[in-house]
């Protein structure tokens, strides 16, 4: 009697095992980061064997894991029930509840919560022990298994084409951010591509009133020259006025002219003309099939509202997670504040009426605070150029391609309002 129940002790040991074999196996395998994954195949040839049928037959491998898992389960309960049924007329019924108890813990702690505890922790270890008997077994179920991946298939489905939602895809991102390879910032910048269908060209271009216009009977020596002052990389080129654009021309392309006697308008580069109210993804994709950097931007009456080019839609993209260390509006003491200068400013207008003349409030550009400076400096700023609006002063404090960064604002509670 002892030496059989020893038997069945024995029984359930290895079964236990198999069963955190295979639970740890499916778990290590599929918590494996793909980055990983190259280097792992350089490693023993059971191992590179093993990867090569995850990535080619993951559903395969799955299979023969689970079905593995399961036989050795049902073994294992029903050895405990046939052991129970036995020692019945020695325990009692209650000694039956306790040894069904028993072999629910076992089998939860021992057969799956602990081998998948360790095979999230250390997946690369794990798949590294179980490379050589997990691919024979693979090997060994290969008709059982083909027999049971036809018979799932006809279960599941049609196959339908991959069509997440945005919504979905940035559950997927966030279940995804700490994993190896995909950190916060790229988290970051796939959000804000998600959503650019909600920004509108308007919001990303640069206005009219900031931009650097080029004549196109200019010189490549005369812009060269200017160039050297306002650094630029990408400028618009006109004819006659600044509503009659001609193009765009490319400073580094200047530089291999410099020696030559022509005009910019020999230069430029043809740009693509769009409504202020386009998508942000629609504009890329022009971008992208024409083959441009410059876009210019008109209103609903037609007349130029600005320019656009990649960068500047891009840097929506990825100068955005950057934009976040710095607030949009930081106080700085009771009366000066450091103002962003794509801050919208659009509110401001009700706020002037009553002690600005209204002409004047009308002819202020108030859709953001780099704006609404430029048109109050009616010039190109630079940094350390101050612009007062009744008792409000702004000082320009970062310029970058002759677009304000940053602005000082300060209260003069020295000065009337009513001037």
């Amino acid at each position: 009697m002892e030496s059989i129940e020893w038997n069945w002790i024995l029984g359930w040991i290895v079964l236990l095992f198999l069963s955190a074999f295979f639970s740890g196996s499916e778990t290590a395998l599929f918590s494996l980061p793909r980055d990983r994954v190259v280097e792992l195949r350089r490693g023993s040839v059971s191992l590179s064997r093993l990867l090569d049928v995850l990535d080619k037959n993951p559903s395969g491998l799955l299979v023969a894991i689970l079905f593995g898992n399961l036989t050795v389960n049902i073994l294992f309960f029903s050895m405990s029930t046939v052991w129970a049924y036995r020692t019945v007329a020695m325990w009692g019924a209650g000694g039956q509840v306790l040894i069904g108890l028993g072999v629910l813990i076992s089998i939860l702690l021992v057969g799956e919560m602990i081998p998948k505890a360790i095979g999230i922790s250390f997946p690369e270890a794990v798949v590294r022990s179980v490379a050589r008997p997990l691919r024979h077994w693979f090997h060994l179920l290969g008709p059982l298994r083909h027999g049971l991946e036809k018979v799932s298939g006809w279960m599941m489905p049609p196959h339908r084409p991959l069509d997440l939602h945005p919504d979905e895809l940035k559950l997927l991102i966030d279940s995804t951010v700490g994993g190896q390879g995909f950190g916060r910032q790229e988290k970051a910048i796939v959000e804000e591509i998600m959503n650019l269908p909600e920004a509108r060209v308007r919001a990303l271009m640069v206005p009219r009133v900031e931009q650097t216009f080029w004549n196109g009977d200019w010189s490549v020596e005369r812009a060269l020259a200017f160039m050297m002052e306002h650094p630029m990389e990408v400028v618009p080129v006109y004819m006659h006025q600044e509503e009659q654009l001609a193009g765009y021309v490319e400073v580094s392309v200047l530089f291999a002219e410099s020696r030559k006697e022509r005009a910019l308008i020999e230069l430029v580069e043809p740009l693509i003309f769009v409504p202020e109210t386009m998508r942000a993804d629609r504009m890329l994709e022009l971008f992208m099939d024409q083959s441009v950097r410059m876009a210019a931007v008109v209103d609903e009456y037609g007349g130029l509202a600005g320019t656009l080019t990649v960068e500047d839609l891009l840097q929506e993209v990825v100068g955005e997670f950057d934009a976040q260390e710095m607030p949009a509006v930081e106080a700085l003491g009771e009366s000066m504040y450091r103002l962003e200068g794509r801050l919208s400013v659009r509110e401001w207008r009700d706020l002037f009426m009553g002690y600005i003349p209204a002409q004047a409030v009308d002819e202020l550009a108030l859709d953001t605070v780099s704006g609404l400076v430029i048109s109050l400096l009616k010039r190109i700023p630079q940094v350390g150029d101050r612009a007062r609006l009744g008792n409000l002063c702004f000082t320009v404090e970062q310029v970058r391609s002759n677009r304000i960064e940053s602005v000082l604002l300060e209260l003069d509670v020295g000065v009337d309002e009513s001037k």
